[in-house]
């Protein structure tokens, strides 16, 4: 995955297992998902963007990286706007996730 540190943004970075649930991440990764550490992404994707979250992880495990805007709830439970970045790990089986926040990128 990319490194966004690049961009002056902050890197919220994790790995996810085939139903979204968090395995590893960095300390920006826990530090958002704060309390919903414990439960997969999709229960925080916002409803009317679950159904592109889906068509991108089905078309990741076929290969590729992929990147889209999505909502998403923070810690404080308030929606945001993320760009999600995605790949898949053939190897280990996961969802390698990225998160930036829409208002940090120009």
């Amino acid at each position: 995955m990319e490194d966004n540190n690049s961009m002056g943004c902050l890197k919220i970075e994790g790995k996810f297992d085939k139903a979204l649930n968090h395995i590893s991440g960095n300390l920006n990764m826990q530090n958002f998902l704060g309390n919903n550490l414990m439960v997969s992404l999709y229960k925080i994707i916002h409803p009317e963007d679950e159904a592109k979250v889906q068509l991108m992880l089905e078309k990741c495990v076929e290969g590729g990286y992929f990147r889209d805007l999505i909502r998403i709830k923070n810690a404080k439970d308030e929606y945001e706007s993320y760009i999600l970045k995605v790949d898949f790990d053939k190897e280990m089986q996961l969802y390698n996730i990225g998160l930036v926040n829409a208002e940090e990128v120009d």
